[in-house]
């Protein structure tokens, strides 16, 4: 190709390489998509905490402060008290969880197992649960902790006419949306708490072994009403070797009925209980027991739940053998006694975690049961006046 040719055809492809040094250059490709982050895992489960102070001051109103009131509980000595201190811990059963409450105070030495008020595994088999190891009892209007109850004090029937724990298994069967019924098999009464000496050494043994409590409880709740009925029949062994009032086979049964309503700002609670035990040990003057009781209690809440002032009144009656309230009448505890209460409290709740209560209490006695003084040789008088100021607070 002569000279003449070349440049011809080189001028001819000018245009397309003009092109082709103008275009764009293709667009860098798009970097590659970060990997998608990877959520933790959710944890199995998620552990419920709670808590509760409880502290009191008390006045003995027509007796020396040295004197404790013979009926009022756990609440009974007069002066400036730490009453209780209790955290708890909760997991719900998924299918699986747990609850352990822990105390320590006045009301957790009357209470508790080692300072355990109850712990328990709980498994759920469909809408069935069941719990396995200490628990509360499920009778009685009234509980352990006070600020779920509506008076400070306890009544005479939570103190001396029902039990405050067990130990055994429960199961809980819904019936229906409000109604539910619970079977439980138990060694008897308050068989572990620190007043039977949690420590099995030899010459102070627990006594559970083949006596067993069975339990039938049935419970009804919808809107303001709320009833049960609870049954406890069966063996109840001595709480341990130095027990002088109960066998080895003593036979006890309660009956525990339970109605609250509420009519607006005002509620009613109705609390009947009765039991019966026999074979008495040979050293206490019965050989069998009964008692029964009924309190009622009375609560108004002012407009916006400002305060609420609350009436109980209650009659027990422990006069046929004498195993509850023989105590108080050392010298013919065959006897016992009846016993009457009166209590006037005004709450105000603070910030929603929080409590100051005040009351009034009178205990009467059917004849001279209560004592004057920590001198035994002064003679005891029938009726016990004594006046309360306590602060709550949980969480």
């Amino acid at each position: 190709m002569n000279l003449r040719n070349a440049l011809l055809a080189t001028l001819a492809l000018a245009p397309a390489l003009a092109v082709a040094d103008t275009a764009p250059a293709a667009p860098p490709a798009a970097p590659a998509a970060p990997a998608a982050a990877v959520a933790p895992a959710a944890p199995p489960f998620t552990v419920k905490w709670g808590g509760l102070v409880d502290s009191y001051y008390s006045v003995n109103l027509d007796a020396p402060q040295t004197v404790p009131s013979p009926l009022a509980g756990f609440s009974a000595a007069p002066g400036l008290r730490l009453s209780y201190a209790e955290l708890n811990a909760t997991i719900d059963a998924g299918p699986a969880g747990f609850r352990i409450d822990v105390g320590y105070g006045p009301t957790a030495f009357g209470t508790t197992n080692l300072l355990v008020q109850q712990a328990f595994a709980t498994y759920k088999f469909g809408k069935v649960t069941a719990d396995f190891g200490r628990f509360v009892t499920s009778a009685g209007a009234e509980v352990i902790e006070a600020k779920d109850n509506w008076l400070y004090t306890r009544s005479i029937l939570f103190t001396y006419a029902i039990p405050f724990a067990h130990t055994g298994l429960r199961v809980g069967i819904p019936l229906a949306d409000s109604l539910t019924l619970q079977l439980g098999v138990v060694n008897g009464w308050d068989d572990d708490t620190l007043t039977s000496t949690f420590n099995v050494v030899v010459g102070n043994t627990i006594k559970t072994g083949p006596h067993k409590t069975g339990n039938v409880s049935l419970t009804y709740s919808k809107d303001a009403t709320n009833a049960a009925i609870n049954v406890y029949a069966g063996k109840n062994a001595p709480v341990a070797s130095t027990d002088v009032i109960h066998t080895e086979d003593a036979t006890r049964t309660l009956v525990d009925v339970v109605l609250q309503q509420g009519f607006g700002p005002v509620s009613i609670n109705l609390n009947l209980d009765y039991g019966h035990e026999d074979k008495l040990a040979t050293t206490w003057p019965a050989t069998s027991a009964t008692w029964w009781g009924l309190a009622g209690m009375v609560r108004y809440s002012f407009t916006g739940d400002v305060a609420r002032l609350t009436l109980r009144g209650e009659y027990f009656d422990d006069s046929k053998g004498g195993s509850r309230l023989g105590y108080l009448k050392p010298t013919d505890p065959t006897v016992g006694t009846k016993v009457y209460e009166g209590t006037l409290g005004l709450s105000f709740p603070v910030g929603g975690n929080a409590e100051l209560r005040g009351e009034l209490r009178y205990d009467k006695a059917a004849d001279k049961a209560f004592p004057v003084s920590t001198d035994t040789t002064k003679a005891p008088k029938d009726s016990f006046a004594t006046a309360q100021l306590a602060a709550l607070a949980w969480f």
